[in-house]
């Protein structure tokens, strides 16, 4: 049995700006994130995951004067002031891959 759907207007519009929306952020990652070299994409995707500083250097092999170089390069390549923004930018980042 073929189903069908019906939407109303409103909500086609809120769909639209929904998609409108992903596409910009995906737009900002892009553009953001292809400024970080190779080894900072690799300390970044760490924090959206839960690991502190001290465990990211350790799994990556790191000294937490490297580690501490590498979060700061990120930080000033994405224009964040605080650990916190670096996480919750991460974090938001993550939850947006995984919904696509």
């Amino acid at each position: 049995m073929k189903r069908e759907y019906f939407l109303l207007p409103k909500m086609v519009a809120h769909l639209l700006h929904a998609l409108e929306h992903a596409e910009c952020h995906a737009a900002f990652d892009r553009e953001h994130l292809s400024g970080l070299t190779h080894r900072e994409m690799e300390v970044f995707q760490w924090p959206s995951r839960g690991y502190a500083t001290k465990q990211i250097a350790e799994r990556l092999g790191l000294g937490s004067k490297t580690m501490e170089t590498h979060r700061a390069n990120i930080m000033t390549r994405l224009d964040l002031r605080s650990a916190e923004e670096l996480v919750n930018f991460a974090v938001e980042g993550r939850e947006r891959v995984l919904a696509s």
